[in-house]
């Protein structure tokens, strides 16, 4: 089961950019878990699914059973992530902060790219040929700019410094994180600068990551669905195989 995100895929789409907030998105997964009645669930978080699947793993206790995560990060903007990141987000001691210029940059472009095509972000961070009718499925959502509001937005709630909302989110979920003692596990691609060091991070802070064969993923971008799909489906099989229901 993979719900689209509100102002995604087949959800609803508000126009006012401001109904977008990334606690306004976890709320509404919340009621998502809630209405569906989810408890003890196998969880796959990638890109944006670590600050609102893994803030909603924080909000319902008992939801998940078992984490994959891949690709994804928790920007908390924190001094302690100096030097951990390749693509580098964290406060320094002089009241300055370090961000990588390609995240301010992909920030830039999702603003000024028109028309508005996911298919050119999919495409540009995967290391595999796309298909053209996968590019066109990702595309389909957005006919016109009136159904861009949540993909225009979303970018730019990154938690790239320590008072923004999503690195407070972000940091509340780390700290809920060093009690989450079930399977955890990291799957994350070799080609993808964005999310490197996140993997190493989030093994250090969760319980449940301890003693586990982490996995990188051969020859994949940041899409890893996309480049290592069957890999990454077999490592979450082997993960519920291997670990029964509590």
């Amino acid at each position: 089961m993979a719900p689209d995100l509100i102002g995604f895929g087949r959800s609803d789409k508000p126009l006012d950019r401001a109904a977008y907030t990334v606690q306004a998105h976890v709320d509404w997964l919340r009621q998502f878990v809630a209405a569906v009645g989810l408890s003890g669930v196998t969880l796959v978080v990638q890109d944006w699914g670590g600050p609102l699947g893994l803030g909603v793993l924080n909000a319902v206790p008992g939801l998940a059973r078992r984490v994959v995560a891949a690709n994804t990060v928790l920007h908390t903007a924190e001094p302690r992530l100096s030097g951990r990141l390749e693509w580098p987000c964290h406060a320094n001691p002089d009241g300055t902060v370090t961000v990588a210029q390609m995240l301010l940059d992909y920030q830039r472009l999702t603003q000024e790219l028109t028309p508005f095509r996911p298919s050119l972000f999919v495409q540009g961070a995967t290391v595999s040929d796309v298909p053209d009718a996968v590019l066109a499925a990702y595309d389909a959502p957005f006919p016109d700019e009136s159904f861009c509001a949540g993909p225009r937005q979303l970018p730019l709630l990154m938690g790239l410094t320590p008072g923004s909302a999503c690195a407070a989110l972000n940091r509340r979920t780390m700290r809920a994180l060093e009690a989450f003692d079930g399977p955890f596990l990291t799957a994350f691609s070799d080609g993808d600068p964005a999310t490197r060091g996140w993997a190493e991070v989030l093994q250090a802070q969760v319980p449940g990551a301890a003693g586990r064969a982490h996995l990188t993923l051969a020859n994949g971008g940041h899409f890893v669905q996309e480049d290592c799909g069957a890999q990454l489906a077999a490592a979450v099989v082997q993960l519920v195989g291997s670990t029964p229901p509590a």
